[in-house]
């Protein structure tokens, strides 16, 4: 019984750990869009437009172009760590298939073991 609630266990902190990477991901596609749209509404500023940024409780005034790049790294950076995401989720959902494997194998054992003595 011991091997399959160790299997158990380490499924269950697999699952944990799928559901924080599923809410992390679900973050960083938030803060794309939110990036997306003001990399969209930057391309519709006219030329003689200005930009502040809020740092802290201050607005300060920011090169329009400063600002675009600022948004295309930051859009990088989230796509990045998107893609860093997707393969942990990926590595973890292959754990726990074989986990799950491994536990249906362990029960059909001590269901085979058991078969013979109440014969």
């Amino acid at each position: 019984m011991g091997k399959i609630d160790d299997e158990v266990k380490e499924f269950k902190i697999r699952q944990g750990e799928l559901e924080q990477s599923y809410k992390a991901r679900n973050q960083l596609i938030t803060q794309q869009q939110e990036n997306n749209l003001v990399k969209d509404a930057f391309a519709k500023l006219e030329d003689d437009a200005i930009v502040y940024k809020l740092i802290d409780k201050v607005l300060l005034k920011q090169d329009v172009e400063d600002a675009k790049v600022n948004v295309d790294k930051r859009i990088e950076y989230i796509t990045e760590e998107i893609k860093r995401v997707d393969g942990r989720v990926e590595e973890t959902e292959k754990d726990m298939n074989e986990r799950r494997s491994k536990i249906v194998e362990l029960q059909q054992e001590m269901a085979a073991a058991q078969q013979p003595a109440s014969a």
